[in-house]
């Protein structure tokens, strides 16, 4: 199990570890399932600047608005959504 580390620099970049999957990327929310839950960054002009699957690292740009985590009890599944929609 990787360490799960946030480092935000003046609500413009992150540096996150312990990232073990990427869901989904757009400029206004990056949404990934870290060691911890799942974490939801809003904000602005978003970019991913580096995604390191196999280390579990991720390091964005843009303006980070908010952030918000959910337990992993609260995640749901790939294939849960994929079932509900055949």
């Amino acid at each position: 199990m990787n360490k799960h580390i946030l480092i935000i620099e003046n609500r413009s970049s992150a540096s996150i570890s312990g990232v073990r999957k990427a869901d989904s990327f757009s400029p206004e929310e990056i949404a990934v399932y870290t060691e911890e839950g799942d974490l939801i960054i809003k904000g602005r002009n978003l970019e991913v600047d580096e995604f390191n699957e196999n280390k579990g690292e991720l390091k964005i740009t843009g303006r980070i608005n908010s952030l918000s985590y959910r337990s992993e009890k609260q995640h749901i599944p790939d294939n849960f959504l994929s079932k509900l929609f055949r």
